[in-house]
């Protein structure tokens, strides 16, 4: 029953962003990024101690301001991704993204900046590291285009594609059975499927909510089946050879639903609201 208890540890600032330290294959591992406008950001490494049952806290300073997004590599322990922002001149906010190296000792931990991440877009709203078949890569969304970056002992832009104008772009998601060649985009009431070979949109699961589509993931199990979420407090699962109307619907929710996500080892999903 023990390992039924929660581990709580506080955090001083205020945190909206988490991930998995995926690359990490031996200790449970995750991320967590503050979001200060006064103080000092953080991006917390927590690593469990079975042994003790306790959470180790290893802090990174991140000095690019407000953590909204991080992502790391499934490939490398120490690749990670944060999108941000500041406030320069006490006026003007400052977005961008940045490729990281976890650096330094367990006792001075350091990031290391790789690269940015900001080309093509004054924002940039989520980062995916590249699934397998596409190791070095990640993709970046921003609020005008979808870049590709070769990701190895510096960051280059691969290939980038213009999105649709005056599009809100709200998620972006690899497709695991693709070979590293296809991710997908929610924006404004549609999905979007594009190759990565060449940047071009593929598949369009047009109006595929009434409101804002706010996440999608693919079916690790089953090639062709996606799930998306929305504002419309609903849930949907698709065939992309067919999408013309949702294989299945649940409104289960009472307000917008912001995740949706597939269980690796299971064809079932969960999906997370806010009340």
């Amino acid at each position: 029953m023990d390992n039924l208890l929660p581990r709580i540890h506080g955090i001083e600032h205020r945190c909206r962003s988490l991930c998995a330290l995926e690359g990490e294959q031996e200790v449970v591992s995750f991320l967590v990024g503050t979001q200060s406008m006064k103080n000092d950001n953080i991006v917390h490494l927590f690593e469990l101690d079975e042994e003790f049952g306790e959470l180790i806290d290893r802090s990174y300073h991140h000095n690019r301001g407000e953590i909204w997004h991080i992502a790391s590599s499934p490939h490398s322990r120490d690749l990670i991704s944060t999108c941000h922002s500041h406030v320069e001149n006490e006026v003007n906010l400052v977005s961008g993204a940045t490729v990281w190296k976890l650096a330094g000792s367990n006792e001075e931990p350091i990031l290391e900046e790789l690269g940015d991440l900001t080309a093509h877009n004054s924002t940039v709203r989520s980062t995916e590291w590249g699934v397998e078949g596409c190791e070095g890569a990640l993709c970046s969304l921003g609020d005008s285009s979808l870049v590709k970056w070769d990701i190895d002992s510096d960051v280059r832009e691969h290939s980038f594609c213009d999105l649709p104008k005056r599009s809100f772009p709200t998620a972006l998601r690899w497709n695991p059975h693709s070979s590293g060649n296809q991710v997908g985009v929610a924006s404004d009431q549609h999905v979007r499927l594009h190759d990565l070979r060449t940047m071009k949109c593929t598949t369009v699961i047009d109006g595929a909510h009434s409101q804002t589509v706010r996440d999608l993931d693919f079916n690790p199990n089953r090639q062709y089946c996606i799930a998306t979420c929305g504002d419309d407090c609903s849930t949907r699962f698709w065939d992309t050879r067919n999408c013309t109307r949702p294989l299945l619907t649940f409104s289960n929710h009472s307000h917008w639903v912001w995740r949706v996500r597939y269980t690796v080892y299971l064809a079932t999903s969960h999906a997370l609201h806010q009340p």
